[in-house]
């Protein structure tokens, strides 16, 4: 009993002194309360690169992980390329064009893990955690060292992604590695979740454009514990632990989904909705809420419970989507949010209790851009931007700046706070800054980078010499080519063969040229997509082509940008080099071109619609016949249109010269066939079967009333009177656009459903506004009663003429005044 009692102190005084730890040091990227802030440090507010500068040790490599401390030591992460070249992999240079400029790498890489001393800057161990050729590439402000380690006052943990995670002692001593697998990064952009440790439980979030997971793993042995899939793609947000109703829970952001698992089992506890993409900011955590932000493709905060259960977007308790961050993560002070618009230095601060702005959007002076995240202590907040300034400003209800310090290193990693001391890591050096520092950081400068020396001269080639002066004479036209030849030789005769292949080359250039001008004016393959898909068409072609075909797509790569630097699109170049290779050289298949309808119209509608569904038709056959004039004489460029009543169709020809006309392809029916010509009066034959040919059409001239209703709709425009202007703008463009060709004598007759669907086609595609239905359609069900629109229209026309009766009641039921109307009685 004794013992267990003993026992049972001894784990709950080591627990008290690693909580105490904790506070003091800078275990985990976000600090002791994965907030970003440090109750008890006391760092320094002005420093430079000779003032309150304690030490500064150079990193070699590139890494943008930040810095660890713990007790004594501070941990930082690089990635050293050893130049040591895998033959079997292509050269950067060879490889093809990726969005942002990234190569794929072929020469080994050095993970290394350094601890330093935090008092004297000393290098205390150093160690190779593993040499590997990274399977991808990065964004150029990333890094294969981006993760910052975690330590839980027994181990320090660092994660290099797909090259492995890796458990040290504190002296050093490397404890478990892990390799995990590799990340298939969507764009190749790098990997940058950091690792977690809690209650011995260590959880690695990887999404990726693979399958996407988080992963628990044993702290002390790196034995998988619980593994989950995750629906998410690019994510480099680090999560983060929270505890309720007994359960610790590990929470997650995500593109999809904010997401809260058992730490435990892994099982999910509840889930929101509402980031936007790529999600890198860090999720922080107050009481029973936390805060989840995104600022690619769109701004959005979220504050949710962390008390539900399931879906619980619906319980979101506030929301804002201004002014969030991309890659920085916020800070928490003091029940106030601080954080930066996307990757630049505009600043907010809200209300962590209901989001209520305090400092609204404000531009940092001086900051630039930032990735870094900001660090908060002794009633200080402290933003470093990418170009080494860090700004100091006071928390509270408004914007002050308390000081502007500059170091001479770029900063993409965030800073860390212990006791009286603030460390940066920048991309050459690890500072600590200190009140009371006095080393000179500019003398480090100048010894870590020694100007390089000077080349010795080498002498003129008089070779080379003779060829460019005898290049600029053939240039400027004063003597030819085959001249200039000649000359070369009677200087060096012994040149005759290094002339010979010069000359293939140039031929073997010119072409190379030809082709690929040819290839340029290929057109783009039917299976690519491009924009975003433009990578993954590129790297999976790449993976199940073979290597010749390959090679030769880079090599004809390489030659495109060294002979057509200025093409205006590289990625669309380049897939067609692609496609040449893997046609072998064969023309891409036909096309046809995309209709270039309206954009704003979502529903497509097929422009035949007579046709009844479900009528068979039958057999076919045709009609026959011939147009005269009046005189008797043959007549052409008559329309004859053959009308189906039953299916709903028609079919229109025109007469030849010779007066003849064939209307072919007809089911089998009783048509109406009607000819039509401007300035001819309308006729029309009944009840023609199907296999008649001896049709014959007697034209007649168009007079009066008949020859009024052939002019154009849009003659009648003009006398139209509208409630406004906006009426008479949305009837130009909307039912004028269409209907100013439809005259009497090319339109068929139609049914009330057809008038209902012209109309509801008119509704769907925004050509009737809500207001306009009702000054201008006041009666839907007179559409059916034949008082139609573009009738009524037309009957204006007429004038006060003929049926004026009919007319004006027409266009009075529709609410339309017109000017001819006035004074004109029924």
């Amino acid at each position: 009993m004794k013992i267990s009692i003993l026992l049972t102190l001894s784990i709950f005084a080591v627990s008290i002194a690693h909580a105490q730890s904790n506070a003091d040091n800078w275990h985990q990227w976000r600090g002791p309360e994965n907030n970003g802030v440090s109750k008890t440090a006391k760092p320094p507010l002005e420093w430079s690169e000779k003032k309150n500068l304690a030490w500064k040790a150079e990193i070699k490599g590139h890494g943008t992980s930040s810095p660890i401390v713990w007790g004594d030591k501070v941990f930082v992460t690089t990635a050293i390329n050893t130049g040591k070249v895998d033959p079997k992999l292509p050269k950067p240079e060879d490889q093809p064009e990726r969005v942002f400029g990234i190569k794929h790498p072929n020469t080994t890489y050095e993970m290394v893990v350094l601890c330093f001393d935090r008092k004297s800057g000393k290098q205390l161990w150093r160690d190779v955690a593993k040499t590997v050729v990274p399977h991808e590439g990065h964004h150029k402000d990333a890094s294969f060292a981006s993760a910052s380690p975690f330590c839980d006052g027994e181990r320090i943990y660092f994660w290099f992604g797909s090259a492995g995670m890796y458990a040290y002692s504190l002296d050093g001593k490397k404890v478990w590695e892990r390799d995990l697998g590799p990340a298939k990064m969507g764009a190749s952009l790098g990997e940058g979740s950091s690792p977690v440790v809690h209650d011995g439980k260590l959880i690695i979030v990887r999404d990726h454009a693979g399958q996407s997971t988080i992963k628990c793993l044993n702290a002390e042995t790196g034995e998988t514990l619980w593994k989950k899939e995750r629906d998410e793609g690019n994510t480099w947000a680090t999560p983060a632990i929270a505890e309720h109703d007994g359960k610790t829970q590990v929470i997650t952001t995500g593109t999809n989904a904010v997401r809260s698992y058992d730490l435990n089992n892994g099982e999910l506890i509840w889930r929101a909705a509402g980031l936007t993409n790529n999600s890198a900011p860090c999720p922080i955590v107050e009481g029973d809420t936390v805060y989840c932000m995104t600022g690619y493709k769109g701004h959005a905060l979220l504050a949710i419970p962390i008390t539900g259960t399931g879906d619980v977007t619906s319980q979101i308790k506030w929301k804002a989507d201004r002014g969030t961050p991309y890659v920085p993560s916020p800070i928490l002070y003091e029940g106030q949010l601080y954080f930066t618009q996307s990757n630049q230095g505009i600043l907010t601060s809200i209300k962590s209790a209901d989001g209520s702005e305090v400092i609204p959007r404000t531009r940092v002076p001086d900051l630039g851009d930032i990735y870094a995240s900001p660090v908060g202590a002794d009633g200080r907040i402290y933003f470093t931007g990418r170009k080494g300034t860090t700004i100091v400003i006071e928390p509270g209800n408004e914007f002050k700046v308390l000081a502007t310090n500059q170091l001479d290193d770029n900063f993409h990693a965030s800073p860390a706070l212990a006791g009286k001391q603030i460390f940066l890591r920048g991309m050459r050096f690890l500072y600590c800054l200190v009140e009371g520092g006095t080393i000179d950081g500019n003398a480090m400068k100048s010894s870590a980078a020694p100007e390089p020396k000077a080349r010795a001269s080498t002498p003129a080639d008089p070779k080379k010499g003779l060829g460019d002066k005898l290049r600029k004479m053939v240039e400027a036209g004063k003597i030819t080519g085959e001249e200039s030849i000649e000359i070369y030789l009677a200087a060096f005769p012994g040149e005759e063969e290094n002339v010979k292949q010069w000359l293939a080359g140039l031929k073997a250039e010119a072409e190379l040229r030809q082709l690929l001008e040819s290839i340029s004016k290929r057109t783009i393959p039917k299976d690519y997509e491009g924009g975003d898909k433009h990578q993954p068409f590129v790297d999976k072609w790449l993976a199940s082509a073979p290597p010749e075909k390959g090679g030769e797509v880079a090599r004809l790569w390489k030659e495109q940008v060294r002979l057509f630097p200025e093409m205006k699109n590289r990625g669309e170049s380049f897939i067609r080099i692609l496609d040449y290779i893997r046609s072998n050289g064969k023309p891409p298949a036909k096309t046809q071109p995309k209709p270039q309808g309206n954009p704003n119209i979502k529903r497509k509608v097929k422009a035949e619609i007579r046709r009844e569904p479900g009528k068979h038709p039958g057999k076919s056959g045709s009609v026959s016949g011939i147009v005269k004039d009046s005189s008797g004489k043959p007549m052409g460029g008559v329309m004859v249109s053959a009308f189906d009543d039953e299916r709903r169709q028609s079919t229109s020809v025109f007469s030849q010269p010779n007066g003849s006309f064939q209307i072919d392809d007809l089911a089998d029916a009783v048509f109406k066939v009607r000819a039509r010509l401007p300035g001819q009066q309308d006729r029309l034959i009944e009840k023609v079967k199907l296999g008649r040919d001896d049709i014959s059409i007697a034209m007649q001239p168009a007079t009066g009333e008949a020859l009024e209703e052939q002019r154009p709709a849009t003659s009648a425009f003009s006398q139209l009177q509208f409630d406004s202007p906006r009426d008479r703008l949305n009837f130009k463009m909307m039912c004028t656009y269409c209907h100013q060709i439809g005259t009497p004598g090319f339109r068929s007759p139609e049914k009330p459903v057809d008038w209902e669907t012209m109309i509801t086609r008119m509704d769907g595609f925004g050509g009737l506004y809500p207001h306009t239905k009702d000054t201008i359609v006041t009666d839907r069900n007179s559409l059916f009663q034949g008082v139609l629109i573009g009738a009524s229209v037309l009957a204006g026309l007429r004038g006060c003429r003929g049926r004026k009766g009919e007319i004006l009641s027409s266009w009075r039921d529709l609410g339309i005044k017109t000017s001819w109307s006035q004074g004109c009685e029924p």
